[in-house]
């Protein structure tokens, strides 16, 4: 009975025994500044509960600043369901607070601390914020309505998706990212086709999000018929994010007329590495007019390992203006062994201006090991102005092409060659004698 007493006693008078008194705590609440800060921090912890209804009148008095409505937001939190014992119309201050506060920060920070309780009564005044400018605070109403899960919000939601407004639309949208409820999936349908472009790329998103299958169809359709760009693009990429879609829906992209549609489907195409597109790819860079995506394209060649026949890459590295283009092409065509790119090759060598695609082609027919090649790399050797790198890069292929037969128009152009190119063709004919006749023939 005694232990009994003596803990009632102890309870008693436990505030007591805090470093501040009552009045301390009661006369800081009703101050200003750091004093009134920190007396509402440590208001629970000094048990002095039943103070909260100055708390209260404080946060609703005309000089309550946004710092001190955080800071009794943040007591309330902590309160928990303890609150409404102490304060049992604290749901007034909310609502006060959603009223009578002009920053976007507050009402966010204000519909996460309802989130956080649970509070079911909350329901009608966050409903109010679901259509608020700014997208953080519309964020925090969405998911406090996916934390209390309560039949009641569906009205709300099924309203904005039956909106003239087309940002209401959006915003209907916006929070199926927050809630699961296969009932609010009603508008989606009408929304595939809805006038604005925004709104048709949100329903795909949201159709990809949410796995919805009786519509995949109907997306994959649109990647090629939407007339905006930017709805086809992501009907695009919602078909690569589908395991490879449909071969024809990146096979037409590649000629779309806009850039960013055909820049998506060779990404989509290049992630496959599925070679079935190869010759889709190598056509494309035919017509491409932009040499940014004719160097993905290319790219995109290796990746699948295939040249598509070829067409791509002849066009290129023939046609094109782009020194970059022209010199990938080349570099492609011995990545790949594309032969059947070697003729365009070895007859544009001579006429084309570019000292580093001429290297690149020179290279790439050694690389090859093209025998038909011969002709036009030692018609290139023996031209005296010749580019002294391009000349080495030539005698390199020569030296990997390995045909002796080059040797007697080798030793004629040596004695032909200015003296600081000659080192260079000697250190090629002892290799090449070495490897066709052997130690003597050098030693004689």
């Amino acid at each position: 009975m005694k232990k009994i007493c003596f803990s009632i006693l102890f309870l008693g008078i436990f505030p007591l025994l805090s470093s501040e008194s009552r009045e301390d705590i009661k006369s800081n609440l009703t101050s200003s500044g750091e004093k009134q800060i920190l007396a509402i921090r440590n208001l629970k912890s000094s048990g002095f509960h039943d103070l909260l209804p100055i708390v209260s009148k404080e946060l609703k008095s005309n000089s309550s600043s946004e710092t001190l409505v955080a800071e009794i937001l943040s007591l309330y939190e902590a309160y928990g369901d303890e609150l409404e014992t102490y304060l049992p119309d604290y749901l007034e201050d909310y609502e006060w607070i959603m009223s009578h506060s002009q920053e976007d920060k507050m009402l966010e920070l204000l519909t996460t601390s309802m989130k956080n309780r649970k509070d079911r009564k909350f329901i009608f005044a966050v409903g109010e914020l679901i259509t608020h400018r700014n997208s953080d605070v519309r964020t925090s109403a969405f998911q406090y309505f996916s934390v209390v899960k309560d039949d009641r919000i569906l009205p709300y939601i099924l309203e904005l998706g039956n909106s003239e407004q087309a940002i209401y639309r959006f915003y209907y949208l916006e929070s199926l990212r927050y809630i699961n409820d296969e009932r609010a999936l009603i508008h989606i349908p009408k929304l595939l086709v809805d006038p604005s472009p925004a709104i048709r790329m949100e329903s795909i998103a949201v159709i990809d999000r949410l796995k919805i299958k009786e519509k995949f169809q109907t997306v994959l359709v649109m990647a090629r018929n939407d007339s905006n760009y930017e709805v086809r693009k992501s009907a695009t990429i919602f078909a690569k994010n589908q395991s490879q879609g449909r071969m024809d829906i990146f096979q037409g992209g590649l000629r779309d007329t806009h850039a960013e549609v055909r820049e998506t489907s060779i990404d989509s195409i290049s992630l496959f590495k599925n070679p079935a597109y190869s010759q889709s790819v190598s056509k494309a860079i035919v017509t491409e007019p932009l040499s940014e995506l004719k160097l993905k394209m290319m790219n995109c060649l290796v990746t699948m390992k295939s040249s598509g026949g070829g067409e791509g890459l002849i066009s290129a590295v023939k046609n094109d203006s782009n020194e970059e283009v022209r010199k990938e092409a080349a570099r492609i065509t011995g990545v790949l062994s594309a032969r059947e790119v070697l003729p365009t090759l070895i007859s544009i060598l001579p006429k084309e201006s570019s000292i580093n695609v001429k290297k690149e082609i020179t290279r790439t027919l050694g690389v090859l090991k093209e025998k038909s090649a011969i002709p036009a790399l030692l018609s290139a050797l023996k031209k005296r102005n010749e580019d002294k790198s391009l000349k080495q890069e030539m005698l390199s292929s020569l030296d990997r092409i390995n045909d002796p037969k080059v040797m007697p128009v080798i030793f004629d152009i040596l004695n032909d060659e200015p003296t600081d190119f000659k080192e260079n063709i000697k250190e090629f004919l002892r290799n090449m004698l070495y490897r066709h006749h052997g130690g003597e023939a050098i030693k004689s």
